[in-house]
């Protein structure tokens, strides 16, 4: 939709279905999967961008390669220590298993397949 649709949208209860809050939402789920998984992964705040409200949080994206389905992605969580500030940015892509990472600022995790 173009903005002025989506924020439209927005101001009626519906769902934008804009770009931008559909990317922010990819976000928010990627991030409440880290969650499941044990982390403390930090939250932000409803801002609107453009008439078009937003949750900003942690821009967290997390690949097919790194989780084909849920339970895959659960299981390269290993228990120990996960956080992501509410400002990070933090990608992974591919058979990455995770037990020990504090996060504040940006970073980017690419495995080769077999890896």
């Amino acid at each position: 939709n173009a903005l002025v649709d989506a924020a439209t949208k927005a101001a009626a209860g519906q769902s934008p279905g804009a770009a931008s809050s559909a990317e922010f939402q990819l976000y928010a789920l990627h991030a409440k999967l880290l969650r499941l998984g044990g982390g403390e992964v930090g939250r932000g705040s409803l801002v609107p961008l453009a008439g078009v409200p937003c949750a900003l949080g942690p821009q967290v994206v997390l690949t097919p390669a790194f989780r084909p389905t849920i339970g895959a992605a659960l299981s390269r969580l290993q228990g120990g220590t996960l956080r992501v500030s509410a400002r990070s940015s933090l990608l992974l892509d591919g058979e990455i298993h995770i037990s020990q990472l504090e996060l504040d600022g940006s970073l980017k995790v690419r495995a080769a397949p077999g890896a």
